[in-house]
Order: structure tokens, then sequence, then C-alpha cells
């Protein structure tokens, strides 16, 4: 038993030296901790170079290259607006003036309304809503006469050579001396033009059975229209309430005449009766 005990002394004793040997001794530790420290330091800053590098070349670079161009909706005209925004006076995103883009693109007598904007860090998006026309009237240039375009509003624009034109209507007798930037119908036209625009909605085949629309002003102010069919030589005179009512009603009364045979030069359809001449 003596023995027994003198070893668990013992071996207490070893144990207990260990751990003052370890207290006594602390420069292993603190180096250790040093250590790890130097490391988690080093790690960060690699970290935040990564990071500062990837927010240099994806964003702070790009806003100083020049601007990438995209549409929105209408694509017609992206190849002509590319171009324009092009040879506008800028070199990187930054100095990209929306207002001077905006300006440039709705020089295009063919572009109603335009949206440019600037996307963070490099893009450049425009929203580009062309002219529809509603009729085709001529304007005389000297010795000769050119189509030209009206839409909804009254505005004239060129007629665009690579779209066809054959439903829209031949409108003749508007005063139009001349044509510059920004014309327009007066405003006294005006509801013609709203009035062929919801035909040619509902059907424009209406405006097949017509060779052209004349606008006749009257003495006591105001106009009238003068209807000149596409297969007849009859002229049809009528107030000024052109729809698809009025349009049936003159085809109703051309199919009469030709089925009595009779030559006529003129129907009246105003004022709710008809008269020929």
């Amino acid at each position: 038993m003596e023995n027994m005990n003198s070893l668990k002394i013992g071996k207490v004793d070893f144990i207990e030296s260990d751990l003052f040997y370890e207290e006594k001794n602390p420069k292993k530790s603190q180096s250790d901790d040093r250590t790890w420290k130097i490391v988690k330091v080093l790690f960060f800053i690699l970290c935040f170079i990564i990071f500062l590098e990837f927010v240099i070349y994806k964003y702070i670079k790009p806003c100083f290259s020049i601007p990438k161009f995209d549409y929105v909706g209408n694509a017609s005209y992206s190849e002509e607006v590319n171009n324009t925004l092009k040879n506008l006076n800028y070199t990187t995103w930054i100095k990209f003036d929306v207002d001077n883009a905006s300006k440039a693109i709705k020089a295009n007598p063919s572009v109603a309304s335009v949206m440019v904007v600037k996307k963070f860090p490099n893009k450049v998006f425009y929203d580009i809503k062309e002219r529809h026309p509603v009729a085709i009237t001529f304007v005389q240039d000297g010795d000769t006469s050119y189509p030209i375009q009206i839409d909804e509003s009254g505005y004239f624009f060129p007629v665009d050579k690579q779209k066809s034109f054959e439903n829209l209507p031949i409108l003749s007798g508007i005063p139009v001396e001349y044509i510059a930037d920004g014309m327009s119908v007066p405003n006294e036209y005006r509801p013609l033009l709203n009035q062929i625009s919801k035909i040619a909605a509902t059907d424009s085949s209406y405006f097949a059975c017509l060779s052209e629309i004349c606008v006749v002003p009257k003495s006591s102010g105001g106009y009238e229209l003068v209807l000149i069919p596409a297969q007849s030589k009859t002229r049809v005179h009528m107030d000024r309430s052109l729809n698809i009512h009025s349009l049936e009603y003159m085809m109703v009364v051309l199919d009469v005449i030709q089925q009595l045979g009779q030559t006529v030069s003129e129907v009246d359809i105003r004022y709710q009766s008809v008269s020929i001449r």
C-alpha cells in the first residue's frame, strides 16, 4: 500500500510540475497568437484588394469608357439612332448629355417622342415612338410635287420609301405652301385627321374605295368634303362628318346609280338627302 501511495503522489507531482513549467514559459503561446493575427490581417487586406479591383473594373472604369447603347420598344430606328448618338460631342459615359441626345433623336421628323436614360455604369437606353401616318398629301416644289405623310396630330413628315402606304387616303385641299421642321396642319383640320384615324383603326380597307379626299373651304367659313371614288368618275359631296357610316352610305348610292345605268358627274349626300347632277 505504501508503494502504491508513493506512485500516485509521484504522478501528481509530475503533472503539477508540467503546469508550472507552462505557466512560467508563455513565449510559445504568445508567438502563436501573433502569427494568427498577422495571417488574419493579411487575409483581410487581400480580400479588400480583390474587392477594390472588382469595384474599379466593374463600376468605376466603365464610367470613363464609351457608353453602350441599347433600345427599348421599337427597334426600327435603332441603327439610325445609334449613329446619331455616336456623333454627339462626348468622350465618356459620364459626359454623355441625355438632353442633347433627346434633341438629336427628335430632329428626325419621323420620331414622335423619345426617352433617353443613363444606367450606371455605362449603359444608355432609349425608347422611341415613331409617327404613324393617317393620310398622304402632296406638296408643290416649283414644277414638281412630292408626297408627304400626315399623322393624327396633323404633323407633316417625309414618306418612308421602305414602307407601303397603299391603304392611306390621299388628302388634298389643305393649305400647305411649304414644309418646314415641326410644321403641322391648321387646327381646324385636325378633327378630320382624327376621323380618318378612327376609320383606319376599325378597317383601313374602307379607303381602298377612295381615290382622294378633297377639302373644300366654304365662303362662310369652315370646310366641306368632296370624295373621289376609286372605281367611279362620280364626285361625292358630303359634309364634315367622315365616318364608316357615311362611307357605306356613299357606296350604296354609287351602287344604285351604277345599276340605273345613268351618267352622273356629281352626287350630293349632304343634309341627309341625295341629289345628283
